[in-house]
């Protein structure tokens, strides 16, 4: 930690130093901390994905729901392919907010980017009595 400290006086702008305090943070349980490192990593590089989806993954943890949705629907604004930020609004969705039509509609999204696991989406859009 006190050379990620370090590092912030030396240049107080790093986006990777602010993660990677936000990551110490995050393993401490400090999540208030954490996010605040990962907003200022954000803002110091605003199309970092990692940076978007550490702060994103901290809101999940921290509870803060309609943030966490927040930042991983500015991802797949920023980087339409990042399946992994699918994956998270779709859990997001279907366990924290009880959206299944949200939850179908990032299922379909995935099943475009990723053609060959469609037949994979569509039993579980089945198995979870997902209805449109």
């Amino acid at each position: 930690m006190t050379e990620y400290k370090l590092s912030v006086s030396i240049d107080p702008e790093s986006a990777i130093t602010h993660n990677n305090m936000g990551n110490v943070y995050v393993k401490k349980g400090l999540f208030d901390e954490a996010i605040m490192e990962y907003k200022l990593a954000t803002k110091y590089d605003p199309k970092g994905i990692i940076y978007h989806e550490n702060l994103g993954n901290t809101y999940t943890k921290k509870g803060l729901i309609e943030e966490a949705i927040a930042e991983f629907e500015l991802i797949t604004n920023i980087y339409p392919k990042n399946t992994s930020s699918y994956v998270s609004l779709i859990t997001l969705y279907w366990n924290y907010k009880k959206d299944s039509q949200k939850a179908i509609h990032y299922l379909k999204e995935l099943s475009v980017l990723e053609p060959d696991q469609s037949e994979a989406i569509n039993k579980m859009i089945e198995k979870l009595g997902i209805k449109e």
